[in-house]
């Protein structure tokens, strides 16, 4: 499933992972713009390696691609459906999830260097910036 993970771009990268940090509801989207047919290749790959225990969503991966391709929060939330609280609490995982693979890289360079050039394109910004409410 190498190949499946490992898209072109880090952004494309990103946007897949996302998919395994949301469980999927019943009014999702079927796919991706950003990525169209990715989503039933995802699907695929989650019933054969049991990535996910839940179905994986397509919900933010429009989103986290225009995110990593440098696009602003203002644009993303009126170009999706997506609330600024949400994802930023996503975008913040996904760095997790991304620091996680990383530090499990057993003897693949690969994908350490893959989490490393995703983390520099979306660990930026608001969902990054510390609150003010915690002092």
């Amino acid at each position: 499933y190498t190949h499946k993970l490992f898209p072109t771009t880090p952004a494309k990268f990103a946007a897949i992972l996302s998919c395994f940090l949301v469980e999927k509801k019943h009014n999702d989207p079927f796919d991706s713009e950003s990525i169209p047919g990715i989503y039933r290749e995802i699907l695929k790959l989650n019933e054969e390696t049991s990535l996910n225990d839940l179905e994986p969503s397509c919900t933010y991966m429009d989103a986290i691609y225009m995110w990593a391709t440098g696009i602003s929060i203002k644009t993303i939330c009126e170009k999706t459906n997506v609330t600024v609280g949400h994802f930023c609490k996503l975008v913040n995982r996904l760095v997790q999830l991304l620091e996680q693979l990383q530090s499990v890289d057993v003897g693949n360079k690969e994908l350490s260097k893959r989490c490393e050039s995703v983390v520099k394109l979306i660990k930026r910004g608001l969902p990054f910036v510390a609150s003010l409410y915690l002092r």
